[in-house]
C-alpha cells in the first residue's frame, strides 16, 4: 500500500515542505541582513553630514575672514585676487598633484610587481 492510502502525505510533498521552510530561513536571514546594513549605512549617514557640516562651517568662517584682496604676479600676468582664493586654488592644485603622481606610482608599482612575478613563474619552469 502506499503513504496515499494510510493518510500519510506523500514523500514527495514533505521534501517540498522542508524546501519551502529552508528558502523562509534564507528569505528571514536576508532580510536581517538588509536591516543591519541599513542601520549600519544610517550611521554612516550621520556621520557624513556631521563631517560635512562642519567643514562647511569652518570653509565659511575661514572666506569670511580672508577677504583681503591680494596683488598676484606670474611671469607676465597680474591678478588681483581674494586670499581665500589663493589658498583654495593652491590647495587644489596640490591635491590633484598628489592624486597624479599617485597614479603613476601605484602604476608603476604594479608593473614591477607583475614583472617580478612573471620573472619567479619563468624561473620555476626552467627548473
Amino acid at each position: 500500500m502506499d503513504n496515499e492510502h494510510l493518510g500519510m502525505p506523500p514523500a514527495e510533498s514533505t521534501s517540498n515542505e522542508s524546501k519551502e521552510q529552508e528558502k523562509a530561513k534564507e528569505k528571514q536571514a536576508k532580510a536581517e541582513a538588509r536591516k543591519a546594513a541599513m542601520k549600519e549605512a544610517k550611521s554612516e549617514i550621520s556621520w557624513g553630514l556631521g563631517g560635512f557640516l562642519l567643514a562647511a562651517l569652518l570653509l565659511t568662517v575661514f572666506v569670511v575672514q580672508n577677504t583681503e584682496n591680494i596683488k598676484v604676479k606670474f611671469l607676465w600676468w597680474d591678478w588681483t585676487l581674494p586670499l581665500a582664493m589663493i589658498i583654495f586654488g593652491v590647495a587644489l592644485f596640490a591635491i590633484v598633484f598628489d592624486e597624479l603622481a599617485g597614479v603613476f606610482y601605484r602604476r608603476r608599482r604594479r608593473s614591477r610587481a607583475a614583472e617580478k612575478a612573471e620573472l619567479e613563474r619563468l624561473r620555476k619552469t626552467e627548473k
